[in-house]
């Protein structure tokens, strides 16, 4: 018998059958797709855009980065889906989380066969082995924007809207604040913005232990404060996360309105945020009686604070100063006359930057006023018998018109019922 390797074909019939796609599986959890031919294919030959995953409902996915790992010829080709196309799948909770929502559509020229033949066109395969995400999400980066009043939380894969603020919370180093809610300002996905309420931004501000540096601003997450968006939802371990960014408050501090009692010589200044209660300068605010500039005001000459650092200061007026107010008739009599506005410096906020001044032209007006209506008392008096002069003085300023000096009796002493009158 001659060799078979002498023997010259004399017919040679080439390949020219197009390979086409018969099934595939897919394993969210690995982020790999497992796609079966009819025949060996080149592995490296794959053209990703022209897959698309797709559900019933109409939406899909186009494939961009399709690694391929294990055997580069072969009738079935195993790839690595890039983390970008994964996350564009999981954040379709329509869309590769069961079997009935996982479907590839494959168009022609998808892929080579070994003798160079482009595959032809096969839609609509449901998967045949389905693996869902079975990985709790995991934060990639944090950051916390104390002036805007954010924090912003990174993921490696998409997780839902529905976040347990409340599961959160600052840790310093000695001291914590735990969160009572938010807002959550994204969409589901990856990026996670919140506002913060708040009473919680205040109370932050407010413990100078947390929230002032990156050293101090560490985010506890409890478990389940965060959960992807898979059909069995996966939800976060607990753990604690250092900011990767920090922006500190820079924004000044701003009395959003004011309280006068007259009867005890306060002024009660509300604020925005927490501010410096004993750092007040009283000197730096001015009364007035009318909203523009006015020729009937009063600067502080001082005044004190005996309040704690928060929203609210309590700002006791000298006797002097209330002496000076209470001898202008129509200044702080009433509600309609009584306005403030200041210079910058007044108060500061917890991180010692300081309010900005407040115009007269923008005077602030009261939302509350209670009058004096305690009655003057006389304090003391002088009498010279050589000049015949009479000096009372009084516990607080009194309008000197309405002074009667017929109501005076002169006795003897506090008891007698000897007398004289003016």
């Amino acid at each position: 018998m001659e060799p078979v390797h002498d023997k010259i074909p004399t017919v040679f019939v080439p390949d020219t059958t197009p390979p086409y796609f018969t099934n595939f599986d897919f394993n969210v959890d690995t982020a790999t797709l497992v796609l079966h031919w009819s025949e060996t294919a080149d592995g490296n030959s794959l053209n990703s855009s022209r897959l698309f995953m797709s559900s019933r409902g109409g939406e899909y996915v186009p494939f961009r980065d399709l690694s391929l790992i294990g055997s580069q010829h072969s009738p079935v080709l195993t790839y690595v889906v890039s983390a970008a196309d994964i996350n564009e799948i999981k954040v379709r909770t329509n869309l590769g989380t069961e079997p009935n929502n996982t479907i590839l559509q494959v168009f022609d020229d998808a892929i080579l066969d070994m003798a160079k033949n482009p595959s032809e066109a096969t839609v609509n395969v449901t998967v045949s082995q389905f693996d869902p995400d079975s990985t709790p999400p995991v934060p990639l980066q944090y950051s916390i924007d104390m002036d805007a009043g954010t924090m912003h939380l990174q993921f490696d894969e998409p997780v839902s809207s529905q976040v347990q603020s409340n599961w959160l919370t600052l840790v310093g180093t000695n001291g914590t604040v735990a969160l009572s809610g938010g807002e959550v300002l994204t969409a589901p996905g990856q990026s996670v913005s919140i506002a913060l309420r708040d009473s919680d931004l205040n109370a932050i501000k407010l413990n100078t232990e947390v929230g002032t540096s990156s050293a101090n601003s560490n985010l506890s997450i409890a478990d389940g404060a965060f959960t992807d968006l898979a059909k069995l939802s996966n939800s976060i371990a607990a753990m604690i996360v250092p900011p990767n960014d920090f922006i500190a408050d820079r924004t000044p501090p701003e009395i959003t309105s004011f309280a006068v009692n007259m009867n005890l010589g306060v002024i009660l200044l509300n604020t925005n945020e927490p501010v410096l209660a004993s750092e007040i300068n009283a000197t730096r605010l001015l009364l007035q009686n009318i909203n523009g500039t006015s020729n009937v005001s009063v600067s502080l000459t001082g005044g004190y604070s005996r309040s704690a650092n928060g929203n609210q200061v309590s700002l006791s007026l000298t006797v002097e100063d209330v002496d000076r107010i209470k001898s202008e008739p129509n200044l702080f009599t009433n509600l309609s006359n009584s306005f403030i506005s200041y210079s910058t410096g007044l108060i500061q906020d917890m991180n010692e930057i300081p309010i900005l001044a407040r115009d007269q032209s923008d005077a602030l007006p009261a939302i509350s006023f209670v009058a004096d209506e305690t009655n003057v008392t006389v304090v003391n008096f002088t009498f010279s018998m050589s000049t015949g002069t009479l000096e009372i003085y009084f516990s607080e300023v009194i309008l000197v018109p309405s002074f009667d000096e017929e109501e005076i009796s002169f006795q003897d002493n506090s008891s007698s019922s000897n007398s004289y009158s003016l």
